[in-house]
């Protein structure tokens, strides 16, 4: 009868540890409204699982390069390559750490983006697409730097 009562009194004070949780963290909201320039931007792929030499990086040092969200859910992308979509007015929201878009934008081919704040005054952004051609597997992660202005 003792063991009973003893495993009895440890499963009671595992149950009471495992309902016992440290505040959990509120998220806060996240706020991009505002002009956000373009610093940097960086594609890495990866074949079958192994990064492909085929990624690159290049620094933005062209001031008319920014994003520019609003309040009320548009933003406006004006990244001027000629070999990318048109400068226009897309729409987003944020969920989370999570920055959903309307449409693709010119650096960034997914509609679902993570967004990391490095500090007040700077974002970086970053989505990844999958595809599989020839039996291979393809990876491409994108990451846009972004600063306000």
């Amino acid at each position: 009868m003792k063991n009973l009562y003893r495993l009895l009194a440890v499963c009671i004070f595992i149950f009471s540890l495992s309902a016992c949780k440290k505040g959990a963290n509120p998220i806060t909201d996240v706020s991009i409204t505002g002009k956000w320039m373009i610093n940097k931007y960086s594609a890495t792929s990866y074949k079958n699982g192994v990064l492909s030499p085929t990624s690159y990086s290049y620094n933005v040092s062209d001031t008319s390069q920014y994003y520019l969200f609003d309040n009320d859910g548009t933003a406006f992308e004006t990244f001027l390559d000629p070999n990318f979509v048109s400068p226009e007015i897309f729409y987003y929201h944020i969920n989370g750490s999570n920055l959903i878009l309307s449409r693709t934008l010119a650096l960034l081919p997914e509609t679902t983006c993570t967004i990391s704040i490095l500090v007040a005054n700077r974002l970086v952004l970053q989505g990844s697409y999958t595809y599989q051609t020839s039996g291979d597997d393809f990876k491409v992660v994108n990451e846009v730097n972004l600063s306000k202005k």
